[in-house]
């Protein structure tokens, strides 16, 4: 399971199954194209972070290429998810910027 908080993170990965945000109320989530769910209403990526922003959510995918996930607030993330749910340190990271790129 990997935890997904940035933008690029979460648009990259909806590109990859397909998937676009919706919005069901005071709730959103990420749908593919098919039967659309009641009462969910599909909105843009700018309203959609919004949401995720203001609730401090991330999204948690099983696998990279997989549509399994979940909207999730970030505090239950750090207490239920693996360490490495949430990535390298951030000194690999930074790492990885300076170096690599």
């Amino acid at each position: 399971m990997t935890l997904l908080q940035t933008r690029r993170a979460v648009i990259e990965w909806a590109g990859r199954v397909h998937a676009f945000p919706v919005k069901a109320g005071e709730t959103v989530d990420l749908a593919v194209p098919g039967p659309a769910a009641t009462g969910s209403q599909r909105i843009g990526w700018q309203a959609f972070f919004e949401v995720l922003e203001r609730q401090q959510l991330g999204v948690a995918v099983d696998g990279i290429d997989a549509l399994s996930h979940r909207i999730i607030e970030l505090s239950k993330a750090h207490a239920e998810l693996p360490p490495e749910a949430f990535g390298p340190p951030w000194y690999r990271r930074l790492w990885h910027e300076i170096v690599l790129r």
